[in-house]
């Protein structure tokens, strides 16, 4: 899938695997992204089943970003991937 080649989704993956659930400016600042970029990178992972939001009325609609079991799924091998790879 082209998505985990993209600027940001592998970082996002694995901010959210870490720790479980951030709000979606959160996210940004750690993995260094913000605006239209991290926005359309969180719908593109969403329209694929890997995470998934939940607004939180009380803090005037921000948006919980957390990754769906098959996305943590993926997130655990792709982290595995990227280990292997930076092997020597």
């Amino acid at each position: 899938m082209r998505i985990f080649g993209k600027k940001g989704s592998i970082e996002i993956l694995s901010a959210l695997l870490e720790k479980g659930k951030l709000y979606q400016d959160e996210l940004g600042n750690i993995v260094g992204m913000k605006g239209g970029q991290l926005v359309d990178r969180i719908k593109e992972l969403k329209e694929y089943g890997i995470l998934d939001w939940e607004i939180e009325d009380k803090f005037g609609g921000k948006k919980w970003i957390f990754l769906t079991e098959k996305g943590k799924k993926i997130a655990k091998y792709l982290i595995e991937i990227e280990k292997i790879m930076e092997e020597e």
